[in-house]
């Protein structure tokens, strides 16, 4: 018995040492760390993460990609602070836009900001995970505190699904009692104070490497619940009405909370919408989450509202078919590069043409313009 003692206390003795090595290995790497949601949520996603903390972003277990820098005093990822009325346009999106994973004058932002001849003419407001639901929050928000005068949105697969579900920590349309409207609700990401263990745990570099670099989720009980309740056999739901028709409303509620919201007019509103690169790289084409036909129905009713609609899919195959480069890190991580960033900055131009609101800046300190 006393001989088992000492083999198990030997045992965990050495599974402590290998986890403390491990963890010192980890801290001299480049692994993921900050960029941690802002406590206070009145103001997500404008105000995204903790404001004034140093990050680094490495993608997968090979540390990736490695950028490193400091969010700014909204949150963002910009090497400058925002103030109120500078930023002429703001550009709205996930974390293509927000582009950890590149440095920063490569962005879509960055290099619109160079074409109007000024650094911070165009801003970046952005944040991962983030649906179309989030975009037109994000829109209104950014109108309150900064007034941008025109914006480009980018929108990306599954964006528009997103909006419908319930995700604790973003934005999502509610439907509304009776005939009205879908509502826009935020559920929060915290109740309480959990998560405290978990924000403790960060502190730990193996841990961050685990959950954010190799994208484990430690098991929860919902989880384990939400598993053993997809292995039992369920009866089949009897078919619905779940079509584009029945998307129609969504989308004309985005779009139109989108131009609310902004107070800026369509002509000054650029719609980017993503295409499936991989499949020009002669890679199997990626199953879409949004369908294709609600993909088209947003970019018909965009267009319809007078907004600047752009698909990129056009754009990228003809590009490709010239040159045969790559416009995103594929096939490790789906994320643009700076060659993509420059197609959907030129897009973007083309676009806002029209915007009298882009005309040339040599009164504000610039020498650059979109026409």
């Amino acid at each position: 018995m006393r001989s088992a003692l000492k083999a198990l206390a030997a045992l965990l003795l050495g599974m402590l040492l290998m986890l403390l090595a491990a963890e010192f290995a980890m801290q001299l790497l480049p692994v993921v760390t900050g960029r941690i949601r802002a406590q206070d949520e009145s103001r997500w996603p404008l105000h995204n993460y903790e404001p004034h903390t140093p990050y680094t972003y490495s993608f997968g277990w090979d540390l990736r990609n490695v950028q490193s820098g400091r969010v700014n005093n909204f949150g963002q990822l910009a090497p400058f602070d925002f103030a109120p009325g500078r930023a002429l346009l703001a550009v709205i999106g996930d974390s293509y836009v927000e582009s950890a994973m590149n440095p920063y004058q490569d962005t879509l932002q960055a290099q619109l900001a160079a074409r109007l001849g000024r650094s911070d003419a165009a801003i970046g407001l952005a944040g991962s995970g983030l649906s179309l639901a989030d975009y037109v929050a994000l829109a209104g928000q950014a109108h309150e505190e900064l007034a941008p005068k025109a914006l480009v949105v980018v929108v990306i697969d599954a964006d528009i699904t997103e909006s419908l579900v319930r995700r604790r920590g973003w934005h999502h349309l509610e439907p509304s009692r009776g005939a009205g409207t879908p509502d826009l609700t935020y559920l929060p990401l915290r109740q309480g104070d959990g998560g405290a263990a978990s924000g403790k745990l960060f502190r730990s570099s193996l841990y961050r490497y685990l959950r954010r670099n190799l994208g484990w989720t430690p098991p929860t009980w919902d989880s384990l619940t939400a598993g053993l309740h997809r292995a039992t056999p369920q009866p089949v739901a009897p078919a619905s009405r779940t079509g584009v028709d029945a998307m129609l409303p969504v989308l004309d509620t985005l779009l139109d909370e989108l131009l609310r919201r902004s107070a800026v007019p369509a002509g000054c509103v650029a719609l980017l919408v993503d295409s499936d690169r991989p499949a020009l790289y002669g890679r199997p084409p990626t199953k879409p989450v949004d369908a294709p036909e609600l993909r088209s129905a947003l970019i018909q009713r965009a267009t319809m509202r007078g907004m600047g609609v752009v698909d990129l899919a056009p754009r990228f195959e003809a590009h490709h078919r010239h040159h045969g480069r790559q416009f995103d890190h594929s096939p490790v991580d789906r994320h643009w590069n700076a060659l993509g960033h420059s197609v959907a900055a030129e897009a973007a131009q083309d676009a806002l043409r029209g915007c009298p609101a882009l005309a040339p800046l040599k009164a504000n300190g610039g020498n650059g313009s979109f026409r």
